[in-house]
C-alpha cells in the first residue's frame, strides 16, 4: 500500500514537472537565448531546444538512462564542437539550468518544491554529463578522422586500398557526410569511380563532370541543385590536381545537413589532397601493368636476336655502377639478392632459344625486376626480402642510408639483428614469419619510418618469404605537424585570414574572417565576392573588384590598411581594415595570395565617441561663463578659458608662464594651504573658498574658487581643476537689492507715519469749512484741505506699494459686486471732478463677479484718471465692459499721442511716470509714478492680467481681464 502511495505521488510530481516544463518552455528558452552572444549562439539554442526535450522525458521517468531519449543529431554535435570548447558549453547549460530552477520556484502552486527543485536538477545533471561526454566523442571522432585521412593517404596496401580507406573514412568518421566517392579520368576522358562508401551517390553525375570541367570545387545544396541525388541534401565536389593535371573528382554528400561544417570541410579537403597522390600512383601502377602485359611480345623478339640475358657491362655493378657490397653481385636491375622478389626466379642462362615458355617468362620477370629496381632505387624507401628462417635475402633502396647500410649490405644476415632494440619492430616480423600481414612505425635517431610488410606463398600455400617495403616519413610527418600547427595558428589568430591560390580558389580560411564577413566563405570566382560578400566602400557603395586588396595581391601588389564595409546579413554594417601580399613559389612565380583583416567597427564607434565627447568637453571649456583652469600639480598653468583670461586680464599664452600664486595674495595662500594639502591626502575632494585674485593690471577683485583634482589612469592625482566665478557682478546685484528693500521699508514706514497727521490736517481744514470765514480765509483752508486729500491718496499708493513688495501681496475682500455699476459711479466721479472732459460708458452682457469693490474702484479710477491725463484736447474717454463666460473684459482708451516704444515694457514698473508731449497734462508733482503699478497688482491679486495697445492711428488703450472666480458655494 505504501509502495503504492509513494508510486502514485511519484508519477503526480513527474506529470506536474512535465507540465511545469511545457507551460515555461517558451519564456525560459527565451530569457536564456537573449543572454547569448557570438556565433555558437543558433547551435546553442539548438542543442537547449533538443535538452529540454530530453528533460520533460525525464521528468516522467525519472529512471531512465540519459540516452533513452535519443542521441543529438551528429552534425549538430560535430557543428558545436568546432564552435565552443567544453567549458562555455558547460557554462552556459549551467546558466539555463539556473533558470529554470528560479522560475520553478518563483512559479509556486501545488508542486512541492524540494522535491521538485531536486528531481529536475537531478534531471538536468545527467542529461548535462552524457552531453558532455557525446560533446567529447563527436571531438575526439574528428580528430580521429583526421589521423585516419593522413595514415590512408601514405597507402601502405596501395593506392586502390588507400582510396577505400579514404571515403570509408569520410562516412564512418564523421556524422555530417554520409556517402562518398572517388572518380578517375580515364584516358578517354571519361569519369570512372575507382572507391565509394555510402551507396548513394556513387557514380559520377553531371556535379562532378561541371566540377571536373570548371577545375574548382562545386557545393549544391536545397531545392535549387538539380543534380542533388535522392535522399541528399548537399553535395560537394572537388576536382584533384596533382602538378597541374586534373586526375579526378573526389565527391561527398550529406542527407542531413544543409552545410558542412567548417572542420568536416577541412578534412574532406586534405582527403581530396591525399586522393590526388593516390591516384597519381594508381595510374602509374596502372601503366606498369599495361608495359608488362606487353613484355611477352617484346621478350620474344629479344630471343629471335639472341639477346637473353643482361648486357655483360652491366653485370657486377649495384644501382649506384659500383662495386657490389658484401659480395653479392648486383642483376640488371641493380638490386642485390638476384631472385629474392616474388616471381623473380633464378635464371638458368642455358635455357634453349626458342623452346617451350621459359625464355618469354623470363623476359617477363627481368622487366618486372627492371622495373622495380628503378622505381625502388628512385624513391626514399626501402625494400626487403626475409626468408621464413628470417635471413635476409634482399635489402635495397634509398632509405637505406638513412639508417647506416649501404644496398644489399644486410643481404645473409638475420633480420632480427637490424630490430635490436625496437620491440615494435621485432613483434611485426615474429608476425610476418607466421604468415601474418600488417604495418608499424619506427623511430631511430630522429626518423620516423612506416614499414608495410606482407607474406609471399608458394602455390601449394608454404610461406615462401616476407616482403617488407619501410618508407621514411619523417619529412612528411613533420609536414603534416607543421601544417596543423599552422592551421592552428590561423584558427587561432585574432585577426581574419584568407587564403587563395594563383586562380583565386580558397585554401584556407578561419573563422574569425567568416565572423568578420557575418557568413561562410565559400571557394568563388573573383568576379563574384563583392555580391557574395556585400562588399561596400567607406562610402557606402558597392566595392567594385579592382578595389579589393586581395585581388590587388593576386595582381602582384602588397596592400596595406585598405578600409572597406561589410554588410552583414542582419543588415548591420561592419568596417573591416585588411592587409594583403601576393605568396610567390621560390622562382618569384606566384601562387596565391594571403589577406589579413581585423573588424575595427567598435574601435571605430569608440573613436567617434571620443572626438564627439572631446567637442563637447571643448564646446562647455571654451563656451563657459564661469573661469576655468587647469593646472599641475605645482599651480602651473596648463590650459584656461576664454572666460577666466577676460576676468585676469591675460591671454592664454601669458598665463601659461604665470602660476596660480602669482593671481593670489599671501593672505588667501595661507588661507588654502591646509585644503589643498586635505585634497591631496584624499581627506576631501574638492573645496570651495570665496577669495581675491590679482588681475593683470594689479586691481584686486573677489571670486568664488572650487578646487579639484584630475587623476591618470593609475589613479594618483595628475593635475588640478579650477573654477572660478567672478562675485563682483553678484555683490553689486544685493547691494542693489538691499538698497531697494530700505527703500521700500522707508517709504512703508514713512507713509505710515504720514497718515495720522495728514488725517489731523483734514479733518481741522473740514471743520473750518464749516465755520463762517472771510473770502480768502476760506480760499486758504480749501486749498489745504485738498492738499491734504492728494498727500492722503499718494500716502495710500506709498502703503500698497510697501504690501504688494514687502508683505504678503494687497489684501483682497471679495463679494459679489455689479462692475458696471462701479464703473457708472467712476465715470460719473471723473465727469463732475472735470466737467472738461467727456467720459462715454459701453456695458455689454453680465457684469457680475466675485470681486473687493474697493480695489475695483480703485482701478477704474487710475485707468480713467490716467486716460484723462494723457488725452488729446478736446477728446473724451471710453470705458468698455463686457461679459464672457466665465470672465469680465474691461477696455479703457483714449485718444492722444501713443505711448514711446522703450517705454512700453516698463510702464507697469513702480515709480514710473509718463512723459509730458503736446496735448499732455504736466504729470510732475501730481503723483508718486505708483498709480499703473498698483492697478497691476490688484488686476493680477484677483487672478486677471493687463495689457496696453497704443499707436497714433488707434489711440492707447488698457485690456483688462477680470476672472468672475464664483466660489463652490456661491449659490
Amino acid at each position: 500500500m505504501l509502495e503504492s502511495t509513494a508510486a502514485k505521488q511519484d508519477q503526480g510530481l513527474g506529470l506536474a514537472l512535465s507540465s511545469f516544463l511545457s507551460q515555461q518552455r517558451e519564456a525560459v528558452l527565451g530569457e536564456w537565448t537573449a543572454r547569448l552572444s557570438g556565433p555558437p549562439r543558433a547551435l546553442l539554442q539548438d542543442v537547449a531546444q533538443a535538452l529540454y526535450e530530453r528533460l520533460s522525458e525525464r521528468a516522467l521517468h525519472p529512471g531512465s538512462p540519459p540516452e533513452s531519449s535519443g542521441e543529438l543529431p551528429g552534425p549538430l554535435l560535430e557543428r558545436l564542437a568546432e564552435a565552443c570548447d567544453s567549458g562555455d558549453l558547460l557554462a552556459h547549460l549551467s546558466q539555463l539550468r539556473a533558470l529554470l530552477l528560479r522560475r520553478l520556484e518563483e512559479a509556486g502552486g501545488p508542486l512541492p518544491q524540494d522535491a521538485a527543485a531536486l528531481r529536475l536538477g537531478a534531471a538536468f545533471d545527467a542529461e548535462l554529463v552524457a552531453l558532455q561526454g557525446r560533446f567529447g566523442r563527436a571531438r575526439a571522432r574528428l580528430g580521429g578522422a583526421l589521423e585516419a585521412v593522413v595514415r590512408a593517404g601514405a597507402a601502405p596496401a596501395g593506392p586502390r586500398e588507400g582510396l577505400m580507406a579514404l571515403v570509408r573514412t569520410l562516412t564512418e568518421g564523421t556524422a555530417t557526410v554520409d556517402w562518398a566517392a572517388v572518380h578517375a579520368v580515364r584516358e578517354s576522358g571519361v569519369l570512372a569511380t575507382v572507391a565509394g562508401a555510402g551507396g548513394v551517390g556513387q557514380l559520377p553525375g553531371a556535379f562532378a563532370r561541371q566540377a571536373l570541367q570548371e577545375r574548382r570545387a562545386l557545393e549544391g545544396a536545397g531545392a535549387g541543385c538539380a543534380a542533388l541525388p535522392v535522399g541528399t541534401r548537399m553535395q560537394l565536389a572537388l576536382p584533384l590536381v596533382q602538378q597541374g593535371q586534373v586526375l579526378g573528382v573526389l565527391q561527398v554528400g550529406s542527407r542531413s545537413a544543409p552545410a558542412l561544417p567548417s572542420g568536416v570541410r577541412r578534412l574532406v579537403e586534405l582527403a581530396a589532397e591525399a586522393s590526388g597522390g593516390l591516384l597519381a600512383r594508381l595510374a602509374l601502377a596502372e601503366r606498369l601493368a599495361r608495359q608488362a602485359e606487353r613484355a611477352p611480345d617484346d621478350a620474344r623478339g629479344d630471343a629471335g636476336r639472341g639477346e637473353r640475358g643482361p648486357p655483360a657491362d652491366r653485370r657486377g655493378l649495384d644501382a649506384r655502377g659500383g662495386a657490389p657490397a658484401g659480395g653479392v653481385a648486383p642483376d640488371a636491375s641493380g638490386m642485390h639478392g638476384g631472385s629474392a622478389l616474388p616471381g623473380a626466379g633464378a635464371q638458368s642462362g642455358a635455357t634453349g632459344a626458342g623452346t617451350g615458355r621459359a625464355e618469354p617468362e623470363d623476359s617477363l620477370r627481368r622487366q618486372q625486376q627492371l622495373l622495380l629496381g628503378l622505381l625502388v632505387n628512385a624513391a626514399p624507401v626501402a625494400l626487403w626480402a626475409v626468408d621464413p628462417q628470417g635471413t635476409v635475402l634482399l635489402s635495397e633502396g634509398q632509405a637505406l642510408a638513412r639508417i647506416g647500410l649501404e644496398p644489399g649490405e644486410a643481404v645473409g644476415r638475420s633480420a632480427f639483428e637490424f630490430a635490436r632494440g625496437k620491440p615494435t619492430a621485432q613483434a611485426a616480423l615474429r608476425r610476418a614469419l607466421q604468415g601474418g600481414s600488417g604495418a608499424y612505425e619506427s623511430s631511430q635517431d630522429g626518423r620516423t619510418h612506416f614499414t608495410r610488410y606482407q607474406p609471399v606463398r608458394a602455390p601449394d600455400g608454404t610461406l615462401e618469404q616476407v616482403v617488407l617495403v619501410s618508407v621514411d616519413i619523417t619529412e612528411r610527418r613533420r609536414a603534416q605537424e607543421d601544417a596543423a600547427l599552422l592551421r592552428m595558428l590561423v584558427e587561432q589568430s585574432s585577426d581574419g585570414v584568407i587564403v587563395v591560390d594563383r586562380q583565386g580558389v580558397l585554401r584556407i580560411c578561419n573563422q574569425q574572417a567568416e565572423r568578420q564577413l557575418g557568413r561562410a566563405v565559400r571557394p568563388l570566382p573573383a568576379a563574384r565576392w563583392p555580391e557574395a560578400y556585400d562588399i561596400l566602400t567607406p562610402e557606402g557603395e558597392r566595392a567594385p573588384l579592382k578595389d579589393f586588396a586581395l585581388y590587388r595581391a593576386l595582381k602582384g601588389e602588397s596592400v596595406r590598411d585598405a578600409r572597406c564595409r561589410v554588410r552583414h546579413p542582419d543588415g548591420s554594417v561592419h568596417t573591416l581594415v585588411s592587409d594583403a601580399s601576393p605568396i610567390r613559389h621560390p622562382d618569384g612565380s606566384l601562387a596565391g595570395a594571403v589577406l589579413t583583416c581585423r573588424d575595427e567597427t567598435e574601435r571605430e564607434g569608440l573613436e567617434a565617441g571620443l572626438r564627439e565627447s572631446e567637442e563637447r568637453f571643448r564646446a562647455v571649456f571654451e563656451g563657459a561663463a564661469i573661469g576655468i583652469a587647469i593646472t599641475d600639480m605645482d599651480g602651473c598653468f596648463l590650459r584656461t578659458n576664454p572666460a577666466l583670461q577676460r576676468l585676469l586680464g591675460y591671454s592664454d599664452a601669458e598665463l601659461r608662464s604665470l602660476r596660480l600664486k602669482d593671481m593670489s595674495t599671501a593672505q588667501d595662500l595661507a588661507t588654502e594651504r591646509p585644503l589643498f594639502q586635505q585634497l591631496r591626502t584624499g581627506q576631501r575632494e574638492t573645496y570651495q573658498v570665496e577669495r581675491r585674485y590679482v588681475a593683470k593690471g594689479g586691481e584686486v577683485g573677489w571670486c568664488r574658487l572650487t578646487v579639484s583634482l584630475g587623476h591618470g589612469s593609475d589613479a594618483r592625482p595628475r593635475f588640478i581643476i579650477g573654477l572660478v566665478e567672478d562675485l563682483a557682478p553678484h555683490r553689486r546685484a544685493e547691494e542693489l537689492e538691499r538698497a531697494a528693500e530700505f527703500r521700500e521699508r522707508f517709504m512703508g514706514i514713512l507713509g505710515h507715519d504720514l497718515r495720522n497727521p495728514l488725517n489731523a490736517i483734514a479733518l481741522s481744514g473740514q471743520r473750518l469749512l464749516q465755520q463762517p470765514l472771510p473770502a480768502p480765509q476760506a480760499r486758504s483752508v480749501h486749498r489745504i484741505t485738498h492738499s491734504a486729500e492728494r498727500m492722503g491718496r499718494m500716502v495710500s499708493d506709498l502703503l500698497d506699494f510697501a504690501r504688494a513688495r514687502l508683505g504678503s501681496g494687497l489684501p483682497i475682500v471679495r463679494r459679489w459686486v455689479d462692475l458696471g455699476e462701479l464703473a457708472r459711479n467712476a465715470v460719473d466721479e471723473l465727469c463732475a471732478a472735470h466737467p472738461d472732459c467727456h467720459a462715454e460708458l459701453r456695458t455689454e452682457g453680465d457684469t457680475w463677479g466675485w470681486w473687493d469693490a474697493d480695489r475695483m474702484a480703485q482701478v477704474l479710477s487710475n485707468l480713467l484718471g490716467n486716460a484723462r491725463q494723457y488725452r488729446a484736447p478736446g477728446t473724451g474717454i471710453t470705458l468698455q465692459l463686457r461679459g464672457e463666460g466665465a470672465e469680465v473684459r474691461m477696455a479703457v482708451s483714449n485718444q492722444g499721442g501713443p505711448i514711446p516704444p522703450d517705454l512700453l515694457p516698463h510702464l507697469f514698473d513702480p515709480f514710473r511716470r509718463g512723459s509730458e508731449g503736446p496735448g499732455h497734462a504736466p504729470a510732475h508733482g501730481h503723483n508718486l509714478g505708483l498709480g499703473l503699478f498698483i492697478v497691476k497688482q490688484v488686476v493680477e491679486a484677483h487672478g486677471g492680467s493687463i495689457e496696453v495697445r497704443s499707436s497714433a492711428e488707434e489711440g492707447t488703450a488698457f485690456l483688462v481681464r477680470w476672472p468672475r472666480n464664483p466660489p463652490s458655494h456661491a449659490h
